[in-house]
């Protein structure tokens, strides 16, 4: 089957195993980009935020307004 664009998350057999790569402790979501966007954000204590559509599940301690390591 071919996809165009973000149709192909529609698919549920393709996204259950995209999260779950996504969501391994070694991805490169977890070892390249949210140490990036997490030093990039700063300390966000005090701060309101707006989310634009992130995943809960990727940057929860933003939601508590703090930033964990």
């Amino acid at each position: 089957m071919e996809y165009q664009g973000y149709s192909v998350y529609d698919d549920d057999s393709f996204f259950d195993k995209y999260m779950a790569r996504r969501s391994r402790n070694n991805s490169p979501n977890a070892l390249i980009e949210k140490p990036i966007i997490l030093t990039l954000i700063g300390d966000v204590k005090g701060k309101t935020l707006l989310d634009l559509g992130n995943d809960r599940r990727v940057f929860p301690q933003l939601k508590a307004g703090r930033i964990l390591h």
